[in-house]
């Protein structure tokens, strides 16, 4: 498969310019180092906020914060690896992994794409990373595009950055359940770009 690049620009907090880059990260096998550096970034992005409301996130009682977190980013990447989602990775100017994003289509509407997580090194974070991992993917997916994901209702971070990016969140608990969330915990967030 062709590897996607496209170069943006990002206006630094030092006024000069720098340059980063995204591509479309197409592993051969989960082995791949790159896979272990999204996973890391996975975990440590949403364990920075989610260690401050474990409590609230209803994690079964076998399960600690970071086991449940593993495994939900072994579930991305194996995902990733059978060519059911598409992962986009975001490089700084020193090519450094600033984060990625991973999506998959609807089964039921062609035209929508669902965002299937979304995650930024804690380093990288408030840069402007995730709205430019967004905005590619205005490059990979026809205009029509409906673009859909889940956000837990108390990740509050996130919702006000999906709302800084022109999301809605219409009322869809069928969808939340129909993608096995519980509606009482996660929201529907979406946007067309």
């Amino acid at each position: 498969m062709k590897q996607t690049i496209h170069t943006f620009y990002l206006r630094s907090t030092t006024s000069f310019f720098r340059m980063s880059y995204v591509e479309e990260f197409i592993p051969k096998t989960k082995q791949d180092p790159i896979v272990n550096e999204l996973c890391r970034i996975f975990i440590s992005a949403f364990y920075e906020f989610y260690r401050t409301i474990e409590s609230e996130l209803n994690i079964s009682n076998d399960k600690t914060l970071k086991t449940w977190l593993e495994e939900t980013a072994n579930e991305t990447f194996d995902d990733v690896c059978s060519y059911q989602a598409r992962c986009f990775v975001i490089y700084t100017s020193a090519k450094c992994i600033a984060g990625f994003l991973t999506t998959k289509i609807d089964e039921n509407y062609a035209s929508n794409v669902y965002l299937s997580q979304c995650a930024i090194d804690p380093k990288f974070k408030q840069q402007g990373y995730g709205r430019i991992l967004l905005q590619f993917l205005s490059s990979i997916y026809p205009p029509e595009t409906v673009y859909f994901g889940f956000c837990r209702r108390i990740n509050q971070p996130a919702l006000d950055f999906y709302r800084k990016c022109h999301a809605t969140f219409p009322d869809n608990e069928q969808l939340i359940i129909n993608y096995g969330y519980n509606p009482r915990d996660y929201l529907v967030f979406q946007f067309t770009l």
